[in-house]
């Protein structure tokens, strides 16, 4: 992590509809390295780190940001833990392996040519962790880069999910927002979206 994030970089962040940096002064800006994602259900932050060649929190605006490191971290509850009743283990394994897959394309959903380390899921009990890392040159696009990636974590997920389950809160929303936004599936809270549910 960074010991203080360049002002200019919380102030892209601070500023981002997308973000909020939590309860702080305006004395206190630039203190915290680490940004709610505040468009998803799931619980999201961007953490702010030193790149490979560190960064000058001196620098002025206009600056260039490479030097600053961008990771993203989404955590969304496992199969099992989204649903009301149990899960085969079977069934869980394939669901995870399949969303696991299926972020290997994130890649695609950031805007311009930007070189995405991950997304890497390991599963932490009954949460799933998701972690993107990625450089940008400046903090505008990074906000941007950021948002995509938790958007592109939170419809993958939601076009993943299996019929047949009674899903539980937060998933049951996303996909009720999912059928207002695509068209009704015609099912109750187990439906998808326009995108399907995942393999098996």
């Amino acid at each position: 992590m960074t010991d203080t994030v360049p002002e200019r970089v919380a102030r892209a962040f601070s500023e981002h509809e997308a973000f909020e940096d939590g309860e702080r002064s305006e004395e206190r800006r630039g203190e915290l390295d680490e940004f709610l994602v505040r468009t998803t259900d799931f619980d999201a932050t961007v953490r702010i780190e030193d790149g490979e060649g560190g960064h000058d929190t001196e620098r002025g605006e206009g600056s260039d940001d490479a030097a600053l490191r961008y990771c993203v971290l989404c955590r969304v509850p496992t199969l099992s833990a989204a649903v009301e009743g149990p899960v085969a283990e079977v069934v869980e394994e394939g669901w995870f392996d399949t969303f696991s897959l299926r972020l290997e394309d994130a890649a695609m959903a950031v805007p311009g040519t930007t070189e995405i380390a991950g997304p890497e899921a390991s599963v932490e009990g009954e949460t799933i962790l998701v972690e993107a890392d990625f450089e940008a040159e400046s903090a505008d696009r990074a906000t941007d880069i950021a948002k995509a990636l938790v958007d592109y974590v939170e419809g993958t997920y939601v076009e993943g999910v299996i019929p047949g389950y009674e899903y539980r809160p937060p998933v049951s929303g996303l996909l009720a927002n999912a059928r207002q936004g695509g068209g009704d599936t015609g099912g109750d809270d187990s439906g998808t979206n326009a995108g399907g549910p995942m393999p098996m």
